[in-house]
């Protein structure tokens, strides 16, 4: 008995995409009507075209946009991901190229979408340079000196406390200072003098410098300046 067999086009069960081409199944019960097994249709599908996956939907073939295996941006999750779906991407995926994927570094930058660029927001930035101002305050109190050939990093106040004090009480007039390539030496309080009202001048300069700067952060709301007035602020050396 001959048995009627035409072809089939076979599509996932899951994302309905055409995967291959097949023969339908013989009919013992009716041998001219063949038997079309599921997720699979009598209907040829179109040709293939780049960047599209041919689809089953309803009762025909349709072209959907195909982006797996490419690499996106995230908006939503701030990172870099693999499309593994079939359609069009929603409207917070980019390319790794566009603006919104290479924002600059910090967390006070707010993305502009009519302008599609980073923008930064004034009081974020104020959060920041308040975190960021007493590391920088602490650190820059350390000034670096030489004496009989050395060289030095030291606060003022270290100084002042452990060696300005203890000499005008008379308590002792050698200290041992660490150098910096971590050696102690040995250092004459009373040479010792002249550095430290240096250096006392440099911290008077510095806290002026600081609340100078406080005043000017509190009443100033332009990004910019603010921006700029915090850069000039780390790059200045205290001599």
């Amino acid at each position: 008995m001959d048995y009627k067999i035409v072809d089939i086009y076979l599509y996932d069960p899951i994302t309905k995409e055409y995967t291959i081409q097949g023969k339908s199944e013989k009919n013992p019960l009716d041998p001219e009507t063949p038997i079309v097994p599921a997720c699979s249709t009598v209907i040829k599908p179109p040709e293939a075209q780049q960047g599209y996956a041919i689809v089953w939907v309803g009762n025909k073939w349709e072209y959907k946009e195909d982006h797996r295996n490419e690499v996106w941006y995230n908006a939503e999750t701030k990172e870099l991901e693999k499309i593994e779906f079939i359609g069009i991407l929603p409207n917070y995926y980019y390319t790794p190229d566009s603006p919104i994927a290479n924002p600059p570094e910090g967390f006070y930058w707010v993305y502009d979408s009519n302008t599609q660029t980073w923008v930064g927001d004034v009081l974020l930035y104020k959060q920041y340079i308040l975190s960021e101002f007493k590391n920088y305050w602490n650190v820059k109190q350390n000034i670096p000196f030489e004496l009989d050939g050395f060289r030095y990093i030291a606060s003022w106040r270290e100084l002042y406390t452990s060696i300005w004090v203890t000499l005008k009480d008379g308590i002792k007039s050698e200290y041992r200072l660490q150098d910096y390539d971590g050696k102690f030496n040995t250092v004459n309080a009373e040479t010792m003098k002249p550095i430290i009202v240096k250096m006392s001048d440099i911290n008077d300069e510095m806290y002026t410098d600081k609340q100078n700067l406080e005043v000017y952060f509190a009443k100033t709301n332009d990004f910019n300046k603010l921006q700029n007035k915090f850069k000039e602020y780390i790059k200045k050396e205290y001599k």
